[in-house]
């Protein structure tokens, strides 16, 4: 299936969209019920943000005009022309080629 730059931007965008909704969804679990650790959440929570990174990359991994490219330090997807992962903190060349 081809995809074009416009389709893998909607679809970037309609993923971030979700990312910030289970970050919203965590915050809203302050404080959690009895029982429920924050470390259970923060994992479910980053279970999903994984599983939608996931499903970014599998459209078009190969794609060289990818609004999104994975961190080369702990494989987040970040924009293109990040200077900073937003997962690890690690500063990023934006010159970079993957």
């Amino acid at each position: 299936m081809d995809f074009t730059p416009s389709d893998r931007l909607a679809a970037e965008i309609y993923f971030a969209k979700a990312r910030e909704s289970l970050r919203a969804l965590a915050a809203l679990l302050q404080p959690l019920a009895p029982g429920v650790t924050s470390d259970a959440v923060r994992t479910a929570v980053t279970t999903a943000v994984g599983a939608l990174d996931g499903a970014a990359q599998a459209l078009d991994a190969s794609a060289l005009d990818a609004a999104r490219t994975a961190c080369p330090f702990c494989g987040s997807r970040v924009m293109r022309a990040a200077t900073l992962c937003g997962s690890c903190w690690h500063r990023l060349d934006p010159s970079r080629t993957s």
